[in-house]
C-alpha cells in the first residue's frame, strides 16, 4: 500500500482491522477483554504493514514477524499455532485490500 501523503493510514480500513487481528487472534499477552489496552500492540503495525506492501510476502513470513515479535521484543515463548492462525488472517486480509 502507498504511503498517503496525508498520513491517513491510520484511518484505512486495513489499520483497523489489522489491529483487531493483532488484539483478538494474536493477543500473546492476553489482554483483548481489556478496553483501554487496545492500542496495545500498535507498535508492530508498521512492519506488518511492510510485509503486506510487498506481493511477495507469504503466510509464513507474517507467522516468522509475529514469532520474532513475541520472543526478541516481548521475550515470551511464542505460540507457534497462535502466530500461524493469525498469520493466515493477516494475509488474507492484505490480499482483500490489494496491499
Amino acid at each position: 500500500m502507498p504511503r498517503d501523503t496525508n498520513d491517513n493510514l491510520a484511518q484505512h480500513p486495513i489499520v483497523y482491522e489489522l489491529r483487531q487481528i493483532l488484539l483478538n487472534n494474536w493477543d500473546p499477552i492476553g489482554i483483548s477483554d481489556i478496553k483501554n489496552m487496545a492500542d496495545e500492540y500498535d507498535s508492530y503495525l508498521h512492519d506488518l504493514l511492510i510485509l503486506a506492501e510487498s506481493t511477495n510476502t507469504q503466510i509464513e513470513d507474517y507467522r516468522d514477524e509475529l514469532i520474532c515479535i513475541e520472543r526478541d521484543f516481548m521475550g515470551l515463548d511464542a505460540d507457534i499455532k497462535q502466530c500461524t492462525q493469525a498469520a493466515i488472517l493477516i494475509h488474507a486480509l492484505a490480499l482483500k485490500y490489494q496491499v
